[in-house]
């Protein structure tokens, strides 16, 4: 599987929600702010890591992925 662009040109899916996205990261910017923490559910496999890498690379920031199964094993030893 190839690498997915991390652009908003690039972006396939969830279109909705890339103005508002887009409008966040360029407020944060503009005020020189951290973005606001942002919970992005859903079953695998609809695009929620190349979105959140789409973000990351429109904010300028590297991007630390953790998923929920490996920080609970982690936080429980299970």
């Amino acid at each position: 599987m190839g690498r997915s662009p991390h652009n908003w040109n690039g972006y396939i899916g969830q279109g909705h929600i890339v103005p508002g996205l887009v409008r966040l990261i360029q407020g944060s910017k503009l005020r020189g702010e951290p973005l606001p923490n942002i919970l992005i559910p859903g079953n695998s496999g609809l695009g929620k890591t190349q979105l959140v890498q789409t973000i990351a690379t429109d904010y300028g920031t590297k991007l630390h992925l953790i998923y929920s199964r490996s920080y609970c094993q982690l936080l429980t030893g299970r």
